[in-house]
């Protein structure tokens, strides 16, 4: 039902309870509240307004109900909710959206080139970063800044051990440029943060700490054992650790490293065939004691027997035919007697010998 209450008809003649038009017709003007009050004495049904002069009365109960759930439960969809939705069916936006994800900051131009085709769709740079805004997950940014951020504060860890300045920030690409505002309030800041991380490696106890909330790895009371593919998950500090390392003896062939718990020795370990045997034997090792920057290397190559490492389980093991050659290995080391007495294993004749288990 609808009528007029939107405006008057000036100094049109009263007539009874309404007023003559010019053409002679009748009409009765309500206020909003007296049209709403008007229906529900008439119909005796309580009416919802739709808009000024405009109610909806429903016979079925049930169909009343959808309708205010339908208000009430379900938000139309704004202007705004359409641009996001067409933004995240967007190719490039989508590829927008990824690299952000990346990044953990809005790309620039130069990482980003079709930039200037969303801005040509959406508006501005800003805009585009505000319609990105609403469709990235918080967490998922808050992650890759903690990673950009760690990666810096390594950088300028390095920088300091090698007792090099670091570069004026201009000298920087304009990417990490991005990263250091997004991430710090000044360059100087961020430098300084880099320092305090450096010393964090002297403090002690922190490395045992950061070994415990390692989670990869085999842990031993001693020591953490890490496979070379789980080092981008380790804690900061032992990612540190490792760098330090290898700027002592540069770039060995390793398969695991040994971080001691005491943070002064790290050791590199190479089992040449560490993925296809259930129980490698060690070639050689390489241990760092990081306080006096000294390093020793012990070859078992001519060892008889070589260490073997056991325990794999907590490790990458990237074949189908090692895990294989794994679980295949498991009877016989029960007719060894290996899960009674670990450090017992087979020799080519037949014979039981005592191995150092690493």
């Amino acid at each position: 039902m609808a009528v007029r209450v939107d405006q008057s008809l000036g100094d049109a003649p009263e007539f009874a309870d309404g007023v003559l038009t010019k053409v002679g017709s009748f009409q009765k003007l309500y206020t909003q509240q007296e049209f709403k009050d008007y229906l529900r004495a008439v119909l005796g049904h309580q009416p919802h307004m739709a808009s000024l002069g405009i109610a909806y009365i429903f016979k079925d109960s049930q169909t009343e109900s959808d309708y205010l759930a339908q208000l009430s439960l379900y938000r139309p969809i704004s202007f705004r909710e359409t641009v996001r939705i067409e933004f995240s069916k967007d190719r490039t936006a989508q590829r927008y959206l990824a690299l952000t994800r990346t990044l953990g900051r809005p790309p620039l131009g130069v990482e980003f080139k079709p930039l200037t085709r969303l801005i040509e769709r959406y508006g501005s740079a800003q805009r585009v970063e505000r319609i990105a805004s609403t469709l990235l997950n918080a967490d998922a940014l808050a992650s890759a800044r903690e990673e950009k951020r760690v990666n810096f504060l390594t950088y300028i860890a390095m920088l300091r051990l090698q007792g090099l300045t670091p570069p004026p920030i201009r000298m920087l690409p304009d990417e990490i440029q991005a990263d250091i505002k997004m991430l710090w309030p000044s360059y100087k800041t961020s430098i300084q943060a880099g320092t305090d991380f450096l010393f964090e490696l002297g403090k002690p106890g922190i490395i045992q700490q950061q070994c415990k909330q390692a989670i990869v790895g085999k842990k031993l009371p001693d020591s953490l054992y890490i496979h070379k593919t789980a080092e981008a998950q380790l804690p900061p500090l032992l990612r540190l650790m490792i760098l330090t390392a290898r700027q002592i003896v540069g770039d060995v062939e390793y398969d695991l490293i040994k971080i001691s718990l005491d943070g002064k020795k790290l050791s590199f370990l190479r089992y040449p065939d560490f993925e296809d045997i259930a129980h490698p034997e060690l070639a050689y090792s390489v241990r760092v004691y990081l306080p006096t920057a000294s390093y020793g290397i012990k070859n078992f190559s001519n060892s008889e027997p070589p260490p073997y490492f056991t325990g794999k389980n907590p490790f990458s093991i990237h074949s189908i035919l090692a895990m294989r050659n794994l679980l295949s290995f498991r009877p016989k080391k029960r007719n060894w007697g290996c899960y009674r007495v670990q450090t017992s294993a087979p020799a080519k004749d037949g014979k039981h010998f005592s191995r150092k288990a690493m």
